[in-house]
Formats: C-alpha cells, structure tokens, sequence
C-alpha cells in the first residue's frame, strides 16, 4: 500500500527532528531558522484558533439540537419567554 509508506515516513521521532533542524541550521544558517521557528509558531496559533473555532461550533450546535428536542425555541437558555398579548376586546358598544 503506497499511502502506508507515506505515513511511517512521516512518524519522525524527537532525535530526527533534532537532526533536521540541525541540517537546516548548517545549510540555510540561523537567520533562517528563527524564521522556520516563526512560521511554526504562527502554523501552531492557527491550529489553536481553529480547534477553538471547532469546540465553540459543536457546542452552539449542541445547544440548539438540544432546544430543539426539548420543543424550546428560544435562543438562549434561561431566556424569559416574550409576554402574552392583552386579550382581545370585542368591538366598542354603541
């Protein structure tokens, strides 16, 4: 299977990536390592963001799966519903 090999070549341990930054550090110098540093860290950021985007979406959307089993439509929990109208009045006597 072609997509196996890519995978176990992609499983890299903390001694081979210390071995590829070192490599990195003697070809392209330490300029453009904390560069490589930056882009990891703005790369790590966006994942953050994004996993944080994730939980705040299942939970709006649990939310409202769950209003909406219950019967309630009301946006928030805990929301008062809107009052009832007066009732209605028969036409003025004459």
């Amino acid at each position: 299977m072609p997509g196996a090999t890519i995978v176990a070549f992609l499983n890299l341990g903390p001694v081979e990536i210390a071995v590829i930054a070192v490599v990195a550090v003697l070809i392209f110098g330490p300029s453009a390592a904390r560069a490589m540093g930056k882009v990891g860290r703005t790369l790590l950021g966006v994942k953050k963001e994004i996993e944080d985007a994730k939980d705040s979406l299942q939970r709006e959307v649990g939310r409202v799966v769950k209003d909406a089993v219950m019967g309630d439509d009301r946006a928030e929990e805990g929301k008062k519903a809107p009052p009832k109208p007066p009732p209605a009045e028969g036409p003025p006597s004459a």
